[in-house]
Formats: structure tokens, C-alpha cells, sequence
């Protein structure tokens, strides 16, 4: 079995639950964190021994990731969702997709 590069793409209070099943788990090669801020990218990253990214495509492209997981805050989650995906990498979102029916 190949394993999925996988990220994470936020750092906020559920981001601790995903990044140790991804870093367990034998479908996932967890390498890769996103934060807007850089110090709090390579916080969560070094705790995880992965990267950390403040530049949300260039995390995607540089670490050929396959797979994102989005732990922003819910009013966050259709920019880099939609961003990811047209990148061309499968999305997981926990609900709400969004925040309003425009979105």
C-alpha cells in the first residue's frame, strides 16, 4: 500500500486530533502543516516532525501532497478548501462546509 502525503492546513484547538491520526495512521505520510503565521506553523510542525508553511500553495506544491485536512476556524474553511482543491488534492472539512449559502 502507498501511503497519501498529507497536511494539515490550520492550527487551531481540533488541529492536535487530526496531525496524531494522520502521523499514525499507514495510509497517511504526514509531512506538512499550514498556518498564517510562520511561528505557529513550525511550533506544530516541530512537535510533529513534519514542515511548517505560511504560504498555503506553496506548502501544497513543495510537499506534493495528496491529501488536506482543514482545521480552521468554520467561517475559514472555504477559501483554502477551494484553493486546495484546485491544486488539485482531495479536501476533508469537518462541518460546516461553510458558513453561509453563498459560500
Amino acid at each position: 500500500m502507498i501511503a497519501l502525503r498529507t497536511g494539515i492546513i490550520g492550527c487551531g484547538k481540533v488541529t492536535d486530533i487530526h496531525a496524531a491520526a494522520l502521523a499514525v495512521l499507514d495510509e497517511s505520510d504526514f509531512v506538512a502543516i499550514y498556518s498564517r503565521s510562520q511561528s505557529k506553523a513550525d511550533s506544530y510542525a516541530s512537535k510533529y516532525n513534519v514542515k511548517g508553511y505560511s504560504d498555503l500553495e506553496f506548502m501544497i506544491t513543495n510537499s506534493k501532497l495528496d491529501v488536506v485536512v482543514i482545521c480552521t476556524p468554520h467561517p475559514c474553511h472555504v477559501e483554502p478548501a477551494v484553493q486546495a482543491a484546485k491544486l488539485g488534492v482531495h479536501v476533508l472539512v469537518e462541518k460546516p462546509l461553510a458558513s453561509s449559502l453563498k459560500d
